[in-house]
């Protein structure tokens, strides 16, 4: 994987971070619908020693209750001693946990907002942090953890935090769902079935979450509907009936589940599902779950700058959407944007 080159840069400390306010977007330049996005940032920068760091860690975590929460706290005080910085370790669950979050994100003494969760956690984190000008880093705490993924960061927690800790500070790209950021896709048509079946099945641990994820897919699957869309990029627009639409921070990679290899490339992902049958359905599947996506037939693969969407009135239009594995409202017209280098992350430098 590689980086934009960048302009030798000073090490970054906690006294060289500028204030939130200084970092304003110049208008001719910054994305439609941005919260805040950062000023240039260099491609990667070598922190020095002390950085202030908040660690919000969601206390249904799977990973991180597997490990033990104690444990979780003194890995991440030794690993970021060792560095030269600084940690506090906050454990909280539901509102309490984005309460945490946004009181972090405006502390003007934290530097460093860690979130250790699943993919909602981290995106709620990362829009936080993006908003008030914090770098963002991330614990895989999650079912499938697909930026930490994109981050190069260990499934294993305990060397994820080392990694971390060691890590350098990157800029990466930001997608935005009518303003709203996200770290990996925006999703229409299964994926919102399958979130919304999920959530009827109850379980208690990171396995029981497997498990009705597997179980919600296969009834997904199983009844896969379609809808009329309007896809609007910048290479044209065009009509469509499908069974889903995703659209992701930066292309997916290849042999391996869908997530991005590289995060800085300026691009938006966009895959559409012709109107799948029951045994396209359950094909689909497989090859998603087995990184061979691409080779289905039923897909159709693009990159854009932008993309907008139009869902045509009528009783199928689809009403709602998952982003960064979230179900949200779904207007009848939205626009994926991205904020190119929108987001300063702690994490492993990226292979060469």
């Amino acid at each position: 994987m590689t980086t934009r080159a960048a302009a030798p840069a000073a090490p970054l400390s906690a006294a060289t971070l500028p204030p939130a306010a200084d970092r304003s977007p110049d208008p001719a330049t910054a994305p439609a619908g941005s919260v805040n996005p950062a000023a240039v940032i260099p491609a990667t920068i070598s922190p020095a020693p002390g950085l202030r760091v908040a660690a919000l860690v969601n206390a249904r975590a799977g990973t991180a209750r597997q490990g033990g929460l104690d444990q979780l706290r003194a890995e991440l005080r030794e690993a970021f001693a060792a560095a030269g910085h600084t940690t506090t370790c906050r454990v909280a669950a539901r509102k309490a946990l984005t309460a945490a979050i946004e009181e972090a994100a405006r502390d003007p003494e934290v530097d460093v907002l860690l979130a250790c969760g699943g993919d909602g956690t981290v995106s709620f984190a990362a829009a936080e942090a993006h908003r008030h000008g914090k770098i963002l880093a991330v614990l895989p705490g999650g079912t499938m953890n697909f930026f930490a993924r994109s981050l190069g960061l260990s499934s294993n927690l305990a060397e994820a935090v080392r990694q971390v800790a060691g890590g350098e500070v990157r800029a990466v790209d930001l997608a935005l769902f009518d303003g709203r950021p996200f770290v990996h896709q925006f999703s229409v048509g299964l994926k919102v079935r399958m979130v919304t079946l999920r959530r009827a099945y109850a379980y208690r641990s990171r396995l029981g979450k497997i498990v009705a994820t597997f179980r919600a897919a296969g009834a997904a699957l199983a009844r896969p509907l379609a809808f009329a869309v309007e896809i609007e990029t910048d290479a044209g627009m065009q009509r469509r009936r499908a069974s889903a639409v995703a659209i992701s921070n930066n292309p997916f990679g290849e042999g391996h589940l869908p997530y991005a290899d590289r995060l800085d490339g300026g691009r938006l992902g966009l895959y559409v599902a012709e109107p799948l049958s029951r045994r396209d359905a359950w094909r689909l599947g497989l090859d998603l779950l087995l990184g061979r996506w691409r080779a289905n037939p039923a897909i159709t693969e693009a990159s854009a700058r932008s993309v907008r969407l139009v869902f045509p009135p009528g009783g199928r239009r689809p009403r709602h959407c998952v982003v960064d594995g979230e179900l949200a409202a779904l207007p009848a017209a939205c626009e994926i944007t991205l904020a190119p280098a929108g987001l300063r992350v702690l994490a492993p430098a990226p292979a060469s």
